[in-house]
């Protein structure tokens, strides 16, 4: 049977279209998977396949803030999302290594700290870095036990840093960029800052979300 030169014509044009889709398609696959997961790992715990991607886009979404108030609120949105996993771990009665940030407010001589609604255990290897106060938030890394408690393996202060103009300073209170910061007796200031000055602001949060000044560095004068 001789086949129509028309029809071989027709053929071919079809194949060579479907070749060239063939990458198109391959991409949209991709694409598709790498959405699916974003979207997924929203909802991802420690330990979880996922977990280190849901921090990535944490982490860039903080690289890509750059208005202090923003940047704060978001630094403490992410706060209590980790509270929150550690939450749905405890119902799952799973044990797991995980990081969270709360307010330290009692200190038993013991070992048994209660930092936010979580009784931390101390050990005599749990690494203490910095100045950890009653009173400030403190970021703990540790093991999230069955029981809901926390064998800590460090504790360190949380500290808020942002840059921005400093756009007033009232008393002991310096406005920066939508921020209130709080100056104690102990706050470095490194240079003299002034009303329009850019500086870098290294502050600790009371348990009254008060933010006090650490350190803070004139980055450029007025």
């Amino acid at each position: 049977m001789v086949r129509d030169p028309q029809q071989k014509s027709e053929e071919s044009c079809i194949a060579g279209c479907l070749f060239n889709l063939v990458p198109w398609v391959v991409i949209l696959l991709v694409l598709a998977s790498i959405v699916v997961a974003l979207v997924a790992s929203t909802w991802a715990l420690p330990g979880e396949i996922l977990y280190p991607l849901k921090r990535l886009i944490e982490d860039t979404r903080l690289d890509l803030t750059k208005v202090p108030s923003q940047r704060v609120e978001l630094e403490e949105t992410f706060d209590r999302v980790r509270l929150e996993e550690i939450e749905t771990i405890t119902e799952q009665s799973r044990s797991e290594l995980v990081e969270f940030t709360a307010g330290l407010s009692d200190v038993d001589l013991e070992g048994e700290w209660l930092i936010g609604d979580i009784n931390v255990m101390i050990e005599p290897d749990t690494e203490v870095i910095g100045q950890v106060n009653l009173g400030t938030y403190v970021t703990v890394y540790g093991l999230l036990e069955i029981d809901g408690s926390v064998t800590a393996g460090r504790i360190e202060p949380r500290e808020y840093v942002f840059t921005d103009k400093l756009h007033s300073v009232v008393s002991n209170q310096w406005l920066v960029d939508g921020v209130t910061v709080l100056l104690a007796p102990e706050t470095v200031i490194h240079g003299t800052p002034a009303i329009g000055s850019v500086i870098t602001v290294k502050a600790i949060k009371l348990l009254d979300n008060q933010l006090v000044a650490r350190l803070i560095d004139e980055t450029s004068p007025e």
